[in-house]
């Protein structure tokens, strides 16, 4: 999978953010308290639906000088196996999502609608979205720590 761009509009501490990944991304660096974690939980969160990663879950997740009347999404554009998607989700003012791509008859804006086709496209692999490819600093020597053979195996799904 391939992250192509991600918007957050009141989201953690952005007001507005805005980037395009470049090919062959493999990190994001930047100062401690600039964003780098609320940005990847962002993209993790759109592709799953899963706020965990934030204090407080998705209620936590609006930039709190934001007004309970002003939009807070999250919009993420990506590709996998030649498949170029883009998913939104709105936190507030209501809880709204939807799929867009242009294999699709129509948006898909039903967040179980939404979960079925990604895990399709994906392959289903939340699983591997959580161990090895959305990975907190510390979590990367958990791939180094498998066997090749298992290493090799995961790579390749990825």
């Amino acid at each position: 999978m391939k992250l192509k761009r991600l918007e957050l509009t009141n989201v953690g501490l952005y007001e507005k953010f805005e980037t395009d990944f470049q090919e062959g991304l493999i990190g994001i660096f930047g100062p401690q308290g600039s964003g780098k974690t609320t940005a990847v939980n962002a993209a993790y969160a759109a592709l799953t639906n899963s706020y965990s990663r934030f204090v407080g879950g998705k209620s936590g997740l609006p930039r709190q000088q934001a007004e309970s009347h002003e939009v807070s999404k999250i919009f993420l554009q990506a590709e996998h196996a030649g498949r170029l998607f883009s998913i939104t989700r709105t936190l507030q003012p209501a809880d709204k999502h939807k799929l867009e791509a242009d294999y699709l008859e129509k948006p898909i804006t039903k967040a179980k609608e939404i979960e079925d086709a990604l895990s399709g496209i994906l392959g289903g692999s939340k699983h591997l979205l959580d161990k090895y490819v959305f990975v907190p600093q510390w979590g990367l020597r958990d791939l180094f720590n498998l066997t090749s053979g298992d290493r090799a195996k995961t790579l390749a799904h990825l």
